[in-house]
């Protein structure tokens, strides 16, 4: 999956130890275990464990094999199955 940072995934949540960014290189890595992916209605959610907490990106439709990140944090499953 090709996973594009938005402006907004770039500048939000830097501070914490799971962001859009750390999230994206660890799911590259292969160290997201437990990986979702739910289809939404405007976006879809990209999500799993990561060190043993649970995090997740929100992006937008797939378009011609990019996904764009609009942005990523640590959250429970429960939560992702909610957005």
């Amino acid at each position: 999956m090709n996973l594009k940072l938005s402006d907004h995934a770039k500048s939000k949540h830097t501070n914490e130890k799971w962001n859009a960014v750390t999230i994206r290189d660890a799911y590259y890595e292969g160290r997201m275990q437990n990986v979702n992916f739910l289809n939404g209605e405007t976006a879809d959610i990209l999500c799993g464990e990561i060190e043993g907490d649970f995090v997740g990106l929100i992006l937008a439709k797939e378009n011609n094999g990019v996904s764009v990140i609009i942005t990523g944090f640590q959250a429970p499953l429960e939560y992702w199955k909610s957005v």
